[in-house]
């Protein structure tokens, strides 16, 4: 007969009462086994002892995250850039989960050159799916194609302002400033 002994198996742990035991914690995301479960909460909540999970944020919370001024969120609502917020009852602006990637979608494209017209047309694309790309194409071209006719412009200008200084280089007696001359002709119309 086999006889188990009490100080051979391992005693289970003591817990206080009212408290489940631990289970092992294992990353449930990409991101909380990158960072961790406390980063993750961190980056989560914007003060962790608020413990705020809401999808909605006030206008200031939104500027700051998008990293641009309140009234740049105005402007963008008058120009229909971003949807018109709800209110609470206090009055103040509740913007929805996604008014900050919208803003700085849309100042990523200012970078890249586009007008606010422009990145109206972008965003209406990127609400359109993959089919929208064909369309998308054609307006980064055209931006393209403008962006070249500037270039060439500002060479132009640029090397025309090169000629023009290298005049001033005569003696003062055979000097006539074209570069004068030609700021005067147009100041003049």
């Amino acid at each position: 007969m086999a006889r188990t002994s009490a100080a051979t198996s391992t005693p289970p742990a003591i817990q206080p009462q009212g408290v489940a035991p631990e289970a092992p914690r294992v990353a449930s995301s990409w991101a909380e086994g990158v960072l961790g479960p406390r980063s993750l909460r961190r980056a989560l909540d914007s003060v962790p002892r608020y413990r705020v999970y809401r999808a909605g944020m006030r206008t200031g919370q939104v500027a700051e995250q998008a990293q641009v001024n309140v009234e740049t969120l105005r402007y963008y609502e008058r120009r229909g850039l971003l949807p018109e917020p709800a209110r609470r009852e206090s009055g103040y602006r509740v913007y929805g989960p996604d008014a900050v990637h919208t803003v700085r979608f849309i100042k990523r494209a200012q970078e890249l050159g586009f007008s606010l017209r422009d990145a109206e047309s972008l965003l209406a694309l990127a609400a359109g799916g993959p089919e929208s790309c064909d369309a998308a194409r054609e307006l980064a071209d055209e931006k393209a194609a403008e962006l070249d006719r500037r270039i060439a412009d500002l060479l132009s200008m640029r090397e025309s302002l090169g000629r023009l200084a290298a005049t001033c280089a005569k003696p003062r007696a055979e000097r006539e400033c074209p570069l004068l001359q030609s700021i005067q002709e147009t100041a003049k119309r």
